[in-house]
């Protein structure tokens, strides 16, 4: 797994490379959130202290999606807790306990397509 503010103009050829050697099931989610949810979210994570507010202000960017569709774009409807609990069960780690599975919003630019598709830049 791997979680971050990545621009796509700077991770999407590495994000393709990992998912192309992954042998199991690869996903891409794009958590469209306000930035602060953004900033409340993060709060959560353990040892993030040392990253300030100035800093993801720096890094974020609104709709910043890889090319290709291939991202399952994930809104506010569900608390980040149930978010990963979606993503969990979605790759075969864990059950979805709420039953709640939220319906991906495709990107307005992005086509549907396999969610195992490549990505290009």
């Amino acid at each position: 797994m791997v979680e971050g503010v990545l621009p796509a103009d700077q991770y999407t050829d590495m994000l393709a490379s990992l998912t192309a050697d992954h042998r199991g099931i690869s996903r891409c989610y794009y958590f469209d959130v306000p930035f602060e949810e953004t900033l409340v979210r993060h709060a959560t994570k353990p040892g993030m202290e040392a990253v300030y507010e100035e800093h993801l202000r720096e890094w974020w960017s609104y709709m910043d999606l890889l090319p290709g569709g291939v991202e399952e774009i994930l809104g506010t409807r569900f608390s980040a807790e149930e978010h990963a609990r979606q993503i969990l069960h979605a790759v075969g780690l864990e059950r979805d306990p709420t039953g709640q599975e939220e319906q991906a919003e495709p990107a307005e630019t992005a086509k549907e397509g396999p969610r195992n598709a490549p990505l290009h830049s």
